[in-house]
């Protein structure tokens, strides 16, 4: 690249570190560099030279950047008259803001035309004008600019050049920014705050989205370092200072760390809710509110299975602790007031105020004061219950008036007026208070779907007609086999070959072929049958297998009534007396048709289970 040879007579060949300073004294003078030497003193203060030939060096970044903390260029220069050179071209330089990357305007006059020492002449003026602003010359090249000056002298050659063109020389290293520290947060974080402030606002979406175990909560993304750079005069160039904030996370025992070099992962170490609770980050199973709406909650969704608690403490009688259009769904739900058009889902739940009558409860154990709406449940508390419907397996009520009541076990201590009870297995009434009352025992009562019930009642005599006409099919083929199975034989023994004799024999095995089908379908729909006939049994026996025990009536028109659907229809009734003598009613069996059995006493073991306190399950 450089070794230029000597070119004018009378010249002077000088070393010089910087050639400029002498044509500040030599004013009439000129200069050609002919080669150069590169001065490195390493950070260990170890000098190495390296030659214009060996500049290849520099193209490793980290070498460049980070091995040599001195870079300097000495110069070997043809000093010749100013009048031995003129050019027909002028080259300006230009660079970006911090000296890295620099670039050339070439701009030859009108009259340019190519000549042989063109592409040396090019060459030296770009880098002394590099040299006049104090850059380091050949290192760091780029490779298109020897493939840029190839291309003017070619243009030039063919009289095709612009006669101006910008192409660039050389880029050093531009320092790599750092980044600055940050928390990323993914899930919504409200502060838990003292129930003394009232009413609280909560974020909508938190509660209906509770975290799951090892969910991604947060992560402190760690500060990236950056990297200094090296501008083309050699100089260091330093990233702009970051500014960081710190870790500022603090957690307890219910959120989990992953470190890594490039950031730190916090994770829910259970099902909950993310909480920041003072200064800490937290995962909790517990909500407090003072109540629940559409505008300041939202909409309480967790996984029913899973332990989250929500107490709602609002017990202003005259207002409600969940308001309408909300749906609360958890494993232990606590309502210290009342429950307005809304829907509650839970394994356990309290409510120590009113139900409105349209509201909605699904609950494996109950505790209600009044209820007015709807429930489903396992088991179920009522203190009052006042026109509303309850659905479940064991009913435990002080006082109804107006309810609508179906489970296997039903204790009433006492009955007002306009009830509707249907239990499946006992029912027990200590007073009657009241008129217009209905204890009825059907398996229309007791069927969840009575759709589905009548369904299957449907599908189990079309089973039984498909496996009477499959069996009429099985004989028939089973006839023809019998009969003909040892003619069958002969013939095939014969091997005989009469038309006649081939037919039946294919009607045979068309027959056997046939049978099996048939016998199989028939094993499928006998097994399908038997399930079904079981559970219809079971609904069919409701009337006999029902037990109703009522201590003492003192109302009027109250009645007692069981339905027998299967195999007809039949409907007995019994109005209780006031004062009545009997206490024990249920079907009884007779060779005609069935008759309400009547007793004055029943066994204790009939009402054990109505010992059952909601102490055990509520606290």
């Amino acid at each position: 690249m450089f070794n230029f040879k000597a070119r004018y007579a009378n010249s002077q060949i000088i070393e010089s570190e910087d050639p400029y300073i002498l044509l500040q004294k030599q004013t009439n003078k000129n200069f050609r560099i002919l080669d150069f030497k590169t001065i490195c003193t390493s950070n260990e203060d170890e000098i190495q030279e390296y030659s214009s030939d060996e500049l290849s060096i520099f193209n490793d970044d980290n070498f460049f950047v980070n091995k040599i903390k001195k870079i300097e260029q000495k110069f070997i220069i043809e000093l010749f008259p100013k009048e031995q050179l003129a050019l027909n071209f002028k080259t300006v330089l230009s660079s970006n803001e911090n000296s890295s990357s620099i670039k050339i305007l070439f701009e030859g006059e009108n009259f340019l035309r190519f000549y042989d020492n063109f592409k040396e002449d090019l060459i030296q003026e770009v880098f002394k004008n590099m040299l006049k602003e104090h850059y380091l010359i050949g290192i760091r090249l780029k490779k298109e600019f020897f493939n840029d000056i190839d291309t003017i002298i070619a243009q030039l050659k063919n009289n095709t050049t612009s006669k101006k063109a910008i192409f660039s020389v050389a880029n050093g290293v531009e320092p790599k920014q750092g980044k600055a520290d940050e928390i990323i947060f993914y899930k919504s974080i409200e502060n838990v705050k003292n129930l003394n402030e009232g009413k609280i606002s909560y974020d909508q979406k938190s509660y209906a989205k509770p975290i799951e175990k090892n969910e991604l909560l947060f992560e402190y993304i760690k500060p990236i370092e950056g990297k200094i750079g090296r501008n083309l005069k050699g100089k260091i160039l330093k990233p702009k200072p970051l500014q960081n904030n710190g870790n500022t996370l603090k957690i307890d025992k219910n959120i989990i760390t992953k470190d890594t070099r490039e950031k730190i992962s916090y994770y829910a170490s259970s099902y909950g809710y993310l909480k920041k609770i003072g200064s800490n980050y937290s995962i909790i199973d517990e909500l407090i509110l003072y109540n629940v709406s559409l505008k300041n909650t939202g909409s309480i969704k967790s996984n029913t299975l899973e332990e989250i608690s929500v107490e709602i403490t609002n017990n202003n009688y005259l207002d409600e602790s969940i308001k309408a259009g909300v749906k609360v769904e958890a494993y232990n739900v606590k309502i210290a007031g009342n429950v307005d058009i809304a829907s509650v889902k839970s394994e356990f739940l309290s409510i120590g105020g009113k139900t409105h009558s349209k509201s909605k409860l699904y609950a494996k154990n109950a505790y209600i004061n009044t209820h007015k709406g709807y429930l489903e449940a396992d088991i179920a508390f009522i203190d009052n219950l006042e026109n509303g419907t309850v659905i479940a397996n064991t009913v435990i009520i002080n006082t109804c008036m107006g309810a609508t009541i179906k489970a296997d076990k039903i204790y009433v201590k006492n009955a007002l007026s306009y009830n509707c009870i249907h239990p499946k297995k006992f029912l027990l009434v200590d007073n009657i208070n009241g008129d217009m009352n209905e204890f009825s025992v059907s398996p229309n009562h007791v069927v969840t779907a009575n759709n589905e019930f009548y369904e299957d009642m449907v599908l189990a005599k079309e089973l039984h007609n498909k496996i009477s006409h499959i069996n009429a099919q099985m004989k028939e083929s089973y006839d023809f086999i019998f009969k003909n199975q040892n003619k069958v034989h002969y013939f095939k023994n014969i091997n005989s070959n009469n038309p006649t004799h081939l037919k039946l024999i294919q009607n045979y095995e068309n027959s056997l072929v046939r049978y099996k089908k048939l016998f199989e379908n028939y094993q499928e729909l006998v097994c399908f049958a038997y399930v079904l006939d079981t559970k219809l049994d079971e609904i069919y026996g409701v009337a006999f297998n029902a037990k109703i025990m009522i201590y003492n009536n003192e109302g009027n028109d109250n009645l007692i009534k069981f339905k027998v659907i299967h195999p007809r229809s039949i409907e007995l009734r019994y109005i209780l007396k006031k004062n009545d003598p009997f206490k024990l009613f249920h079907l009884k069996r007779n060779d005609k048709n069935p008759t309400i059995h009547k007793e004055e006493n029943f066994p204790d073991e009939f009402i054990k289970w109505t010992q059952t306190n909601k102490e055990n399950y509520f606290n």
